[in-house]
Formats: C-alpha cells, sequence, structure tokens
C-alpha cells in the first residue's frame, strides 16, 4: 500500500505553528492530515497508536494520516516545536505535485514508498532551516491577506516563496528520511569526525569543514556530540589539546609558547585561558608540580612513542620522548 495517494496531483498546507512549550499533555487524537513536527530544542516525547517516542532537538517525526498519537513535554523541561500539517487532493492548488517528483529522485523515492504510520529521525541536512523559512513565508501571508488589497504585488511573492520553501521542506524530509535509513550510524559519523579532529589537532579546525568532511550538516554533528559526549565539539576539540598540552608539559623542554603553537592555538593567552578553564591551573605551574615525572625530549620523529613503546596520537610537536627511567 502507497504512503500517499497517486491521483491527487496538489498539495495543500492545512496548518502550521512555531510553540515554545513549558508543559502539555495532549490527548490522543488523529486527523486527515499528514503532519512535520521538527524539535528545535528541548525534549518532548511522541506516542504513536500505542508506542511512546522520545524526540530532542534536531529531531524530527513524519506522521501519516489517519493515525492516532499525541504529544507531551514535561513540567520544567521546555520544548520548542515547529509543526506542519498539509494533504494531497486533485483539484488545482498554489503547490502542484509533478514538479516535485520530476525535480527531486529523494521525494519521488519517498512519495512512491510503501505505507508506514509514521518516520523518526535525526536532521543530518537542513530541514531545521528550511522548515524555519517556510512559516516565516506562512506567517507573513496571514498578514498581507489582511492588506490584500494594497498588498496584491507581495502577496503574490509570498505565495511564489511559500511553494519553494514547502517543495525545500519536503526534499529535506525525503533526504533526511533516506539518509536515516540507508548512511552511516550515528557512532560511525562520530568516529569519522573523531578521527579527523586527531590527525588535524594542530591546525585551525572549523566545525563546518569538520561536517564536511563527515558528509552531514552542521547542526547534525552538534547534536551528535552532545548526544555521544556530553560536550560541544569545541569543548572536545579544546579537551584533547589540553591533554596534549599537559603531555608536553611534562615531557619536554619545550617553551610553553612553542606548546602552544604545536597544540593547535595561535597565541600563548589563548592557550593560558584555556589551559586554566580545563585544568584550573596556568601551564606554568602544572609544569613545576609534574616536572620531575619525565625527563628531556629533542629528537624529532613523525610518531610519538612513550616510554613503554606504546605509539600516541601524531602529536603536533612529534617529538620522540623518553622517560627519566631511561
Amino acid at each position: 500500500m502507497k504512503l500517499f495517494d497517486n491521483e491527487a496531483r496538489y498539495i495543500t498546507i492545512t496548518s502550521f505553528y512555531a510553540l515554545s512549550i513549558l508543559q502539555y499533555r495532549m490527548k490522543p487524537h488523529s486527523h486527515a492530515r499528514y503532519e512535520i513536527m521538527y524539535v528545535t530544542k528541548g525534549n518532548c516525547t511522541v506516542s504513536v497508536n500505542s508506542d511512546t517516542y522520545p524526540l530532542s532537538a534536531h529531531q524530527f517525526i513524519f506522521i501519516a494520516k489517519n493515525v492516532c498519537h499525541s504529544l507531551t513535554v514535561q513540567e520544567n523541561a521546555p520544548c520548542s516545536i515547529l509543526n506542519i500539517e498539509f494533504n494531497f487532493q486533485k483539484h488545482s492548488s498554489s503547490i502542484p505535485l509533478d514538479y516535485l517528483l520530476t525535480a527531486s529522485d529523494s521525494f519521488r523515492s519517498f512519495f512512491e514508498s510503501s505505507y508506514t504510520n509514521f518516520m523518526i529521525g535525526m536532521d543530518s541536512s537542513d530541514l531545521g532551516c528550511a522548515f524555519k523559512d517556510l512559516l516565516l513565508h506562512l506567517e507573513k501571508r496571514s498578514r498581507l491577506m489582511d492588506l490584500k488589497k494594497k498588498c496584491e504585488l507581495d502577496l503574490k511573492d509570498n505565495i511564489a516563496l511559500i511553494r519553494l520553501g514547502f517543495f525545500r521542506v519536503l526534499i529535506e524530509l525525503s533526504r533526511n528520511i533516506m539518509l536515516n535509513n540507508s548512511k552511516l550510524s550515528g557512532t560511525q559519523y562520530i568516529r569519522k569526525a573523531c578521527d579527523y579532529i586527531d590527525e588535524h589537532l594542530t591546525d585551525s579546525l572549523h566545525i563546518s569543514e569538520i561536517a564536511e568532511f563527515v558528509g552531514i550538516s552542521r547542526s547534525y554533528l552538534c547534536a551528535l556530540f552532545f548526544q555521544y559526549h556530553n560536550c560541544t565539539i569545541n569543548d572536545y576539540i579544546n579537551n584533547h589539546r589540553i591533554e596534549k598540552a599537559k603531555f608536553l608539559l611534562k615531557s619536554s623542554t619545550l617553551s610553553i609558547t612553542d606548546i602552544a603553537f604545536f597544540c593547535g592555538y595561535n597565541s600563548r593567552q589563548h592557550f593560558r585561558s584555556t589551559f586554566c578553564k580545563f585544568v584550573e591551573m596556568n601551564p606554568k605551574e602544572y609544569r613545576l608540580l609534574n616536572q620531575n615525572s619525565v625527563k628531556v625530549s629533542t629528537g624529532y620523529s613523525k610518531k610519538l612513542v612513550d616510554s613503554s613503546g606504546i605509539k600516541t596520537s601524531n602529536m603536533a610537536a612529534e617529538y620522540i620522548v623518553a622517560s627519566s627511567n631511561v
């Protein structure tokens, strides 16, 4: 059984909203419309038929028509949500379906897919941005309708923007569903990102570049780091850089300025402030407390090897370190 009615050739948006909810319990209900819900901030739970599913920031759910569902936002756990409902019809409207089926392979695959009650996924492209833009145009149309005679040209432009915006939402939705069904898992994305960070720790790292390398959106990558590491990407990078710096402060005679540059910081001051944030003392104090733990380092190599012969990560300084027992 097909998810959508193949005889319907036009799309109509029936309702939309953007809400920040402090606490809410929706009664189970169903309607003859398709629904997309996108969480921009916080957490909620969505019940579909008799099953309950948690949703967090940058996750979405697509619910087919006539499917019983409800929404719950717990007390003291606010949640921000974008929502749109739409339907397909046989009569002409402002959003023709045929163009979208021709222009987007992802949407055509989604449109022709077998029937399912709902689909949940993580935004790994730009669904959130597309959703926000569309709701802004829909809200503007509501205002323009009140001034129709004075703003006929603006209204016509706005309808065109709504059509394009909704096309974009459906394409991004389709792409995300395809990605969530067929591509790497979140764990694999995180592993790939962490490997890239380790290999480029001494470079000037940018989140957008990491996301491009991994093959997902910037927002999805940020959400994954919160999910798997409970920290931001920048905190993850800085933590690894500081661990490298601590190793060099203990094991080498390099100056603090050199260590700062070897660990990816472009100034001693920036390095010092970050080090204090993570270690709760400055680099000089840390070196004085730990200066007897490991002796000198002078040689140069492409890999670091510690006293036990275990190869460490690619350190920026790329010095061979000898322990005080050698």
